[in-house]
């Protein structure tokens, strides 16, 4: 936000503190909805800045603790966590935000959300597991489903794997299966702090687990010529899964390396089997045709969504 003087409307309840003008700049925190929290600093000189958040809302910069200061004369800025109570629907929430003040732009201040991150217990099927949840979009609202991800702890290591291609990692509308039946979350309250989960009639296939070590899932898919091939076919090779489009520069400029590797190893027990994820057959066919890919290739179509990118959870080529 920008500041304004400490004269200004957004101060003028609290322009003066302790009997005494402040040598002041404020400016106002919006919520998103319509709360606004005022944010003063009192610049005292260098190492003695003083930053105030009004994080109760109630137009007193007296009653909300102490105010954060300036760590040294060499910080060159002031800033710190303030629990903001915030009205959003019908209820109200803590929302925990890091404001800072630097010297260099004195002028404006930054505020942003320091807790998109919850990590959580549940018992569900008479089994405890261990979860996360997190706000993708950054917008401080847990409660939209759709740019939520939530991560489990599955295999009880005591970490949260929140990789994309995870199989402990869900997206917050993403059926899952736990304890042999099926759940979803329902529904999370917007600061994050809540969630409640629902049972489903039937239980979702099982993630399989990505990660080194772990076995890759077996496919079959379908070459140009319409021959099946499936990965189990080449069990006892080192196989390079190459998943990829005929519109992505990044294939083209590996496709030199491939070519190298392939040429010198194929004889050797190493073979490629690509998975092109182009819904456009025939193009993709041409592409291969005119790199030189002559190692087994099936077509998945649907770019990221057909079965094998699924499988491999594929969310970028």
């Amino acid at each position: 936000g920008s500041f304004v003087s400490a004269g200004g409307t957004q101060l003028d309840k609290v322009g003066r503190w302790d009997g005494v003008a402040w040598s002041a700049l404020g400016a106002g925190i919006t919520s998103g909805g319509p709360d606004v929290f005022a944010v003063a600093v009192d610049d005292a000189g260098a190492g003695e800045a003083l930053l105030w958040v009004d994080a109760n809302n109630d137009e007193d910069l007296t009653n909300d603790g102490e105010p954060v200061k300036e760590y040294s004369k060499e910080s060159k800025s002031v800033g710190g966590t303030f629990k903001i109570l915030v009205e959003y629907g019908k209820a109200k929430y803590t929302y925990s935000m890091y404001v800072y003040w630097f010297r260099a732009n004195e002028k404006t201040f930054t505020a942003y959300r320091s807790q998109t991150w919850w990590e959580g217990t549940a018992s569900l099927g008479g089994s405890d597991v261990r979860f996360g949840i997190v706000d993708q979009d950054n917008d401080a609202l847990h409660d939209d489903l759709e740019k939520l991800a939530i991560v489990f702890d599955f295999n009880k290591d005591g970490t949260l794997d929140g990789a994309q291609d995870s199989n402990e990692f869900y997206g917050g509308e993403e059926a899952f299966a736990w304890a042999g039946k099926g759940w979803k979350v329902k529904s999370v309250t917007p600061a994050g702090d809540g969630i409640v989960f629902e049972e489903l009639d039937a239980a979702p296939a099982v993630k399989v687990p990505l990660g080194p070590g772990a076995p890759a899932p077996d496919f079959t898919g379908t070459d140009a010529e319409g021959n099946e091939i499936s990965l189990g076919s080449l069990a006892g090779k080192v196989v390079l899964l190459h998943f990829w489009s005929y519109q992505s520069a990044d294939v083209s400029l590996a496709l030199d390396a491939h070519q190298k590797v392939w040429k010198a190893f194929k004889d050797r027990g190493y073979t490629i089997l690509g998975v092109c994820l182009d819904s456009e057959k025939e193009k993709a066919q041409e592409f291969a045709k005119d790199h030189d890919m002559t190692w087994p290739i099936v077509y998945d179509g649907a770019v990221l969504a057909g079965p094998i990118a699924r499988l491999y959870r594929t969310y970028t080529y």
